[in-house]
């Protein structure tokens, strides 16, 4: 019932919350790369971290920008690219999946 994470240390998990905090201030901050930094420092502290917490917060942020780009928008045409966003993420997510279990 360990859902693939047994064995993981504390020291481990605050590193891939290191890890996650830096690519998420890197994603604010240029707007793009946080998966970039975020997934090499990950597999270093354990490759099995990686493609999950990545994908979700892939998932939540682009949740969460879609929320606050409807409601604070009047042109109710740009929400559809960002609605995009949510099903191009879990599918990336899935494919990522695959190929991780693949060894691709």
């Amino acid at each position: 019932m360990c859902a693939g994470y047994c064995g993981v240390t504390l020291v481990q998990v605050l590193l891939a919350a290191l890890a996650m905090t830096f690519g998420a201030w890197v994603q604010g901050a240029v707007g793009f790369g946080g998966s970039l930094v975020a997934s090499p420092l990950l597999v270093l502290v354990d490759a099995r971290l990686v493609p999950g917490p990545i994908g979700i917060a892939s998932i939540l942020m682009n949740v969460l920008i879609t929320r606050r780009r409807i409601e604070g928008n009047t042109d109710h045409a740009d929400p559809v690219g960002h609605v995009g966003m949510i099903p191009g993420t879990v599918v990336a997510a899935g494919v990522l999946a695959i190929l991780s279990t693949r060894g691709g």
